[in-house]
């Protein structure tokens, strides 16, 4: 036999080897959970990786080595080492010892067959148990550079329920400042004095009215105020009732007739003024007649809307239940005829029907 090459002829070994694989199937799951560079050594990942035992995973189940079980690349290894016509030279392929742990075989264990005593069973069980040891040293080591925290379904649901809470607390306290937020605006802008539907006159708002986003100056704006910042006008009447309006139009008209020709001058351009500002002015008696005149006509004409469209429901509710009626008259009628006809058939004499 070559150096370079591994006997495939049936060993004696081969029946304890079986039977100690056989006792260690209870270890097959932890091997499989590990990867292949944890579980086996470099030179046995080299052959692992070897194109010719890829070709043949592949041929076997369509699948690279890489991505199989411990104990799946394990079996595939003994069946291509036993069935391989031609086995791969020294360098390429490398058998793993026992169930392909990191230790690998010496140069003189190369050479040298394995003499397999009576012993050979319990040493290879307390190297088992060994193994398994060194597995879960392992895996707690994995776990604790993870730093995994592993609950119980009870301390699983307590942490979701503190989680739940603190997220309920972090809500509340966000509304809380939101609301405080909104009344400390509030309150500065009742503190600053503004007037509801008087306008601003202060300088910026004086420079952004007569002042275009370009820069450019409009002539079409009209901005009046009083350099002592005082309103230049009452407040003016305004609303939708139009009786009140009215009311109070013809009172400020008497007034105004009683005044001499200064008051109502000043009157005059006052209105100009609000006019030029844009303000709507409900203050002529006769238009406001003429409004509430309108306004009597539309609530005349919706209310005879209404009106017809009730008598309209009315009727084809009447006309739906007339025919409901009917229908239901019919339908006894004709069940007492089908009666009649059936106890005449059978020889039954009915009075008047007879």
């Amino acid at each position: 036999m070559e150096e370079g090459k591994i006997s495939t002829e049936p060993r004696e070994e081969d029946s304890l080897s079986t039977r100690t694989r056989q006792a260690m199937q209870h270890l097959l799951p932890l091997f499989d959970k590990l990867p292949h560079n944890v579980l086996f050594a470099e030179d046995v990942m080299t052959s692992i990786k070897s194109p010719s035992f890829t070709a043949y995973c592949e041929s076997q189940q369509k699948s690279p080595p890489q991505y199989m079980p411990a104990s799946v690349v394990l079996s595939h290894l003994e069946a291509f080492l036993h069935t391989s016509p031609d086995p791969p030279s020294k360098g390429q392929f490398k058998r793993p010892l026992g169930l392909g742990t990191k230790s690998s075989w010496s140069d003189a264990a190369k050479k040298v067959k394995v003499e397999v005593t009576s012993n050979g069973l319990a040493s290879a069980l307390s190297s088992a148990d060994d193994l398994k040891s060194r597995l879960q040293a392992k895996l707690q080591n994995f776990r604790a550079k993870r730093k995994a925290v592993t609950l119980d379904a009870g301390e699983a649901s307590q942490l979701r329920d503190l989680r739940k809470k603190l997220n309920k607390l972090k809500k509340k306290e966000k509304a809380k400042k939101k609301k405080a937020g909104d009344k400390t605006q509030n309150g500065q802008a009742e503190g600053s004095g503004a007037k509801v539907g008087v306008p601003a006159t202060n300088s910026s708002s004086r420079s952004s009215s007569v002042v275009s986003e370009e820069g450019k100056m409009i002539f079409s704006r009209f901005d009046f105020f009083d350099h002592n910042g005082a309103t230049p006008h009452a407040a003016q009447p305004a609303g939708k009732n139009l009786h009140h309006l009215l009311n109070r139009a013809e009172a400020q008209k008497k007034k105004l007739d009683k005044t001499d020709a200064e008051g109502r001058e000043k009157k005059a351009w006052q209105e100009a003024l609000l006019k030029a500002q844009g303000v709507k002015l409900k203050n002529d008696p006769a238009k406001l007649k003429q409004a509430i005149k309108q306004q009597a006509k539309r609530k005349d004409k919706s209310k005879k809307q209404w009106d017809e469209r009730k008598q309209n429901i009315q009727s084809e509710k009447k006309q739906r239940q007339d025919k409901r009626q009917k229908n239901l008259q019919a339908r006894q009628d004709t069940k007492k005829n089908n009666k009649r006809k059936k106890l005449i058939k059978k020889g039954h004499i009915i009075p008047g029907f007879n």
